[in-house]
């Protein structure tokens, strides 16, 4: 069983009503009103009153449930062309707009009850890229191209040897002073 709703005369131009219908089709009634609340467009309005006079009307004269409505048809005709208008153009000429009418209809039906939509799943972490250096360091990189030999990934790993910064941090003693450390202090002997 069907409850319809119709608003005929919309002073809406058809084609982009059904733009908005589109949307909406086949949906339950509560996530459509929810994509029409936010959907920017004048035709989004026109079409949220005529679903909720669908489940007012399926409500009060068949009894269902507006929990478990589901829009079974809706649709867009055209309404009759009659308010014409002018638009001024070069040489003393002028032609016609027409401004469109509608008949937006809309049919809502009862349905099993739509399971209920738990929280939000928590954010996967972004994958980080790192760079064929890194990945050599690592000891992870292969050599990927044709022309890559075993020879130039060694050198690589060389270079990312090289390139690591040193993580010691300075020793410092009761007075304050910085001790120096043992290699530093048998390079400073060796120079004098």
């Amino acid at each position: 069983m069907e409850a319809i709703a119709r608003a005929r005369y919309v002073r809406t131009s058809p084609r982009k009503a059904r733009l908005v219908v589109d949307a909406i089709r086949g949906k339950h009634v509560r996530e459509a009103l929810a994509i029409l609340r936010y959907t920017p467009n004048r035709a989004a309005r026109l079409v949220e009153k005529v679903v909720r006079s669908a489940m007012a009307n399926a409500e009060n004269n068949f009894h269902m449930d507006p929990d478990n409505l589901r829009i079974s048809r809706a649709f867009v005709d055209g309404g009759p062309n009659i308010m014409k208008r002018l638009r001024y153009a070069p040489m003393g000429r002028g032609y016609r707009i027409i401004k469109r009418m509608s008949h937006i209809t809309i049919a809502v039906e009862e349905t099993e009850p739509k399971p209920e939509i738990k929280g939000r799943k928590k954010p996967v972490a972004a994958k980080t890229t790192v760079g064929k250096r890194a990945e050599v360091a690592a000891g992870k990189a292969q050599p990927t191209k044709p022309g890559d030999s075993k020879e130039q990934v060694e050198r690589v790993e060389a270079e990312a040897e090289a390139e690591k910064p040193v993580t010691s941090e300075p020793i410092e003693t009761q007075a304050g002073e910085q001790a120096v450390s043992p290699e530093a202090d048998s390079e400073g002997k060796g120079g004098e």
